[in-house]
């Protein structure tokens, strides 16, 4: 066999045996298992292959996936599953994806910019404190003087972008012709287990490659932590707890969406360790939680 040298033939050999092959990956490695058991298959018709791939790239066409799902009557084949964390954004950064969280960034730039001078005052504002540890008194003393989320004003030029050694700042939002011309629309093999959070638990659901919820690169504060393999392993243990808990947890309120968001054991301000009173901080300490 081409595909895998000497550990293909090794493998064609184990399956001619009666032994069952499976490949298991997480990130790019996840994306490599899938990408050797089609060149596999594809040289042997007969071979068949289990690959389970955690926090997976998007690393197939639409005509590629569709081989990575064997049926029980088929003789040979390639089954792949995939397990996702909720807002991992391995999985969401292909080219297109990409493309188009850059088209947002600049269509809603009058949005972030104001957020972020806020957030630039408040940091500016607690260095000159000497960075003196946060309390709840003081944090509200602060929102009632300046009000929630205080006077935004607008970004200092030097925070705007451009200038010598940083690029050209993307100033005109790009069209879908743009996105589309990005290259081959690729997927993360799939079915894919799809782990999220709702009420304080974590959940788990089997989704498509093409959901709409891979589609977009979600910006969210553990956007990054969600590819972690200690994180996958945690939170995999807490769909099993979740599931076999004897009472469901009670259903949370949506929080408001501007300005503090109120502890509900507490009282106060889920934000109010933060340097910044800015409702977007408000939103960020949300995220952890769900």
């Amino acid at each position: 066999m081409g595909a895998g040298g000497n550990v293909g033939r090794m493998l064609e050999r184990f399956s001619a045996a009666g032994y069952s092959i499976e490949i298991v990956g997480h990130s790019l490695g996840g994306g490599v298992a899938t990408l050797l058991a089609l060149l596999l298959h594809a040289e042997n018709s007969n071979i068949k292959i289990d690959v389970y791939a955690y926090a997976v790239p998007a690393c197939v066409s639409p005509r590629l996936e569709n081989r990575c799902h064997r049926r029980p009557t088929d003789k040979g084949g390639v089954k792949v599953i995939s397990t996702i964390l909720q807002d991992d954004a391995v999985p969401r950064a292909s080219a297109r994806n990409i493309l188009a969280l850059a088209k947002e960034i600049v269509e809603r730039k009058k949005e972030w910019q104001p957020a972020l001078a806020r957030e630039i005052k408040d940091i500016q504002r607690r260095a000159l404190g000497l960075w003196a540890p946060m309390t709840r008194s003081t944090h509200w003393m602060r929102m009632e003087k300046e009000g929630p989320g205080g006077a935004l004003e607008a970004l200092p030029a030097n925070v705007h972008g451009g200038g010598e050694g940083t690029g050209k700042p993307l100033e005109e939002p790009l069209s879908p012709l743009d996105i589309k011309a990005a290259g081959v629309l690729l997927l993360p093999p799939g079915p894919i287990i799809h782990i999220f959070s709702k009420n304080g638990q974590r959940r788990a659901s089997l989704v498509q490659p093409t959901w709409a919820g891979f589609g977009r690169v979600e910006v969210s504060r553990h956007m990054f932590t969600d590819h972690s393999r200690e994180y996958i392993t945690a939170a995999m243990r807490d769909v099993l707890a979740a599931r076999s808990a004897p009472n469901k947890p009670p259903i949370w309120p949506d929080a408001p969406h501007i300005g503090p968001v109120l502890c509900a054991v507490c009282g106060y301000s889920v934000a109010w360790a933060s340097s910044s009173d800015n409702p977007l901080e408000q939103s960020r300490f949300i995220s952890t939680l769900i």
